[in-house]
């Protein structure tokens, strides 16, 4: 390959990267500010589980935020109405901010392939594996990953209850489940691979709190 050769190759990877940025910084933020702001009834269709409407489930979408330092998400309803947030520290810390109801919570996660994590041990989990949701007194809920491939599952416990909630396969569209003892409880997927946006269909009988913890599990498959 000459000069010229090498010259077109460069300036078609700075082309697709510039191509890249502007879709991340320009583009993805207006679709997913777009499907936030759907109607119930639109985001019902859009979810893939409009059969669960009005059999005891309320309808949640969590949405992407403009911040770029870190993953920061809002859980609303299906009326555009706030229930929580997800704000992750920086990127690589493993760990999370969980606001709701005027409380705040912190996420961990004890565990990792490359390198274990910093919190391992130190966060008053039952285990060093697991991912811990806690306040500055006592332990909320803890988690495991009990597969990764083809679905990822986990095992959530939350006051002395146990759930389940398993992804629908490798594509971020394929629809998830929580469940509890065989009855479904939750039903999530994200609408469309180009956007971050996920909705969330939870049993109305859930408390608050749980919701939170299931949408903030969701969030790290």
């Amino acid at each position: 390959m000459g000069i010229v050769g090498v010259s077109v190759l460069v300036a078609c990877v700075i082309a697709c990267f510039a191509v890249i940025i502007f879709w991340a910084v320009a583009i993805q933020p207006r679709r997913e500010r777009t499907r936030a702001e759907i109607s119930p009834d639109e985001a019902w269709r859009a979810s893939g589980f409009e059969q669960l409407r009005g059999n005891g489930f309320s309808l949640y979408q969590v949405v992407p935020t403009d911040q770029m330092r870190s993953a920061e998400f809002i859980i609303q309803d299906e009326y555009g109405r706030e229930l929580g947030r997800y704000i992750g520290t920086k990127i690589g810390d493993k760990s999370a901010v969980l606001q709701y109801a005027g409380k705040k919570a912190s996420l961990y996660i004890q565990g990792g392939l490359v390198g274990g994590s910093i919190y391992a041990g130190k966060v008053g989990g039952t285990s060093n594996d697991s991912i811990v949701i806690r306040d500055e007194t006592h332990l909320i809920a803890e988690c495991w990953r009990e597969s990764v491939i083809p679905v990822i599952e986990y095992r959530l416990v939350y006051s002395g209850e146990t759930f389940r909630i398993a992804t629908g396969g490798l594509s971020p569209t394929a629809l998830g489940t929580i469940t509890q003892d065989g009855r479904q409880l939750a039903a999530f997927r994200r609408p469309s691979l180009s956007e971050r946006n996920m909705l969330v269909a939870i049993s109305s009988k859930m408390p608050d709190e749980l919701k939170i913890c299931f949408c903030s599990i969701i969030l790290l498959q």
